[in-house]
């Protein structure tokens, strides 16, 4: 017995679409970030109580699923994205930046150009404390308000927490961990 649309998967595959999701900490809500095709973002807020589900905002760009955090309580989304494109850089924004909007929306409340992509990474302490990984100003369009802003190594890294630990590399789980001390900071 052979099963035809078991045996030819091409049209499941052929959507080459990418999901990702972002949960809230404190609250019954998700945000689900859904990628393709090409560089096309989504989202889509996520009540994960009712199981009921808001369309979003579209953008075309890069955005890094992994440099990006919900507020606990769900009201804020932070997202590290991108448009390499020069009348965008002409304007003030770079060709990356490290927003903060509300959920299903890109639309920036706050944003800080980065320009690179080797930082960008945004974490929500709590509802209204927010770490961003750029050691440059907010775009003056684009103020962060209320929000307390926490930078990225400020004051030597007096912001990393104090628990981290790390180890040399290569050595096994026996090894002690030690805590970062400044001088281990660039």
């Amino acid at each position: 017995m052979t099963v035809d649309w078991l045996t030819d998967l091409t049209p499941f595959f052929a959507d080459r679409c990418r999901q990702f999701v972002l949960l809230a900490r404190q609250a019954p809500v998700g945000l689900v970030m859904r990628t393709g095709p090409s560089k096309w973002w989504h989202l889509t807020l996520w009540d994960t109580q009712c199981d009921r589900f808001t369309s979003g905002q579209w953008f075309h760009g890069s955005v890094y699923p992994r440099r990006c955090d919900l507020a606990p309580d769900g009201t804020l989304f932070s997202y590290f994205a991108g448009k390499f494109r020069r009348r965008d850089q002409e304007r003030g924004y770079d060709s990356t930046w490290i927003a903060v909007s509300r959920p299903p929306y890109f639309t920036a409340l706050a944003l800080w150009p980065v320009g690179d992509t080797w930082g960008g990474h945004t974490a929500f302490m709590d509802d209204g404390t927010f770490h961003a990984a750029t050691l440059r100003a907010n775009h003056p369009d684009h103020p962060p308000g209320p929000l307390l802003v926490v930078p990225f190594l400020s004051e030597l890294g007096r912001s990393l927490p104090v628990e981290l630990s790390v180890g040399p590399y290569g050595m096994g789980t026996d090894s002690p961990a030690r805590s970062y001390q400044e001088d281990d900071l660039f």
